[in-house]
């Protein structure tokens, strides 16, 4: 277990009593050395994850190490969330638990601000009178109603899962296929209208105008 200086270390029994925290720890958390020695780890776990501890020293118990997030209170009564490595080692002749955990607070605003953004994205998409489709390798995991009622289908989400080029005429696949290597090489750039032919979902064919972006869907490259 690799151990850095930004990383909270507590070595505590099964039953949670403290035996070890270094300073890191202490600085987290807020208590001084000796309030936070007095604590039991029932006490820092937040109720959702207080309810998984005999759970987790089961299943730790057994495997040797185990690794999860869980939310610790601070001592103004805050909460913050926390990356937790753990293992079990010997302390005075005895078996204990030793875990290394690290502040993730950051990643979880970061998460926050993804989901929220890619929210906004989607109800920007919903909200459309054109055609939008988002399509990440190949297939199209987003489409707005104006799209499915090009295509012929019944919502946006009946396009989900589907190939992109199974929609684009035969005669336009290979210009569609470059295209998309293009926009994923250069994804500042935005591909010109391209007049092409899109098939429907009972093979008849419709005249389209399509431009395409690049953009980045569940946190990876996609096209637009």
């Amino acid at each position: 277990m690799c151990i850095r200086d930004s990383a909270s270390v507590v070595v505590h029994t099964p039953e949670g009593e403290m035996l070890y925290a270094n300073q890191r720890t202490f600085d987290l958390h807020g208590w001084t050395k000796e309030e936070f020695m007095a604590l039991n780890l029932h006490q820092l776990d937040v109720p959702a994850s207080e309810v998984l501890i005999a759970r987790r020293v089961e299943e730790l118990q057994r495997t040797g190490e185990a690794s999860f997030d869980v939310e610790h209170f601070r001592k103004d009564g805050s909460s913050f969330p926390l990356h937790v490595m753990t293992k079990i080692t010997r302390w005075n002749d005895r078996d204990v638990i030793m875990s290394v955990a690290m502040d993730i607070s950051d990643l979880k605003k970061t998460e926050i601000a993804i989901r929220e953004s890619e929210e906004r994205f989607r109800r920007l998409i919903a909200s459309s009178f054109d055609a939008v489709v988002v399509h990440q390798d190949g297939a199209i995991v987003l489409a707005n109603d104006a799209a499915a009622r090009l295509a012929g289908a019944a919502s946006g989400s009946d396009l989900c899962g589907r190939s992109l080029i199974d929609f684009v005429h035969p005669a336009f696949r290979g210009l569609v296929a470059e295209r998309v290597r293009q926009v994923l090489g250069s994804p500042e750039q935005i591909a010109s209208p391209l007049e092409e032919q899109f098939l429907r979902l009972d093979g008849s064919a419709v005249d389209v105008e399509a431009m395409a972006t690049a953009t980045r869907y569940d946190g990876r490259p996609a096209i637009m």
